[in-house]
């Protein structure tokens, strides 16, 4: 179960030092005023609210997204991208943005984790939140997606080899 405490969501089942908090997450699709949510192929973004015990501190930030079905669909970590974030205030916004997004509609819970540049985990809670992705036009057809399709949306074409030949 969870506590509020201080502005921040306490649970049980947190793990980490506790040297940096994440005390609330928000997804926003960019382009749409007041969005809760994110929207299948527009532009996102992902808010991540913290508070930290000191300063300056570099920090990695890792995502999971897992569907309805419990499969992870998506994974998020700005150490894959080489990307230390340098936390200069003891609260603060950490975004993290996805110039489309590639998720079908749905709810999906979040995995939420912060770890030292050195590795050790600051901050990790499984299940934190839970978010809404809302119905896009991924492909620009004026269509969604078949539900139960799958969960990540790619960018294709289909064509001959050699190109130039389609008829």
């Amino acid at each position: 179960s969870a506590t509020q405490e201080g502005g921040g969501i306490v649970r049980a089942d947190r793990k980490g030092t506790g040297l940096v908090r994440i005390t609330q997450v928000e997804a926003r699709t960019d382009q749409v005023r007041g969005s809760t949510g994110l929207m299948t192929g527009e532009p996102s973004t992902l808010r991540f609210t913290y508070k930290a015990q000191r300063v300056p501190l570099p920090v990695h930030l890792v995502v999971d997204l897992i569907n309805s079905r419990g499969e992870y669909c998506l994974h998020l970590n700005s150490d894959k991208l080489n990307k230390l974030i340098q936390l200069n205030d003891l609260q603060g916004v950490i975004c993290c943005h996805m110039p489309r997004c590639h998720l079908v509609a749905g709810a999906y819970g979040m995995d939420v984790k912060v770890c030292a540049s050195s590795g050790d985990v600051l901050d990790y809670t499984q299940h934190a939140v839970s978010i809404q992705v809302n119905e896009g036009d991924f492909y620009g057809q004026g269509r969604a997606p078949v539900p139960g399709t799958g969960s990540v949306l790619v960018d294709y074409a289909f064509g001959t080899d050699p190109p130039g030949r389609e008829g």
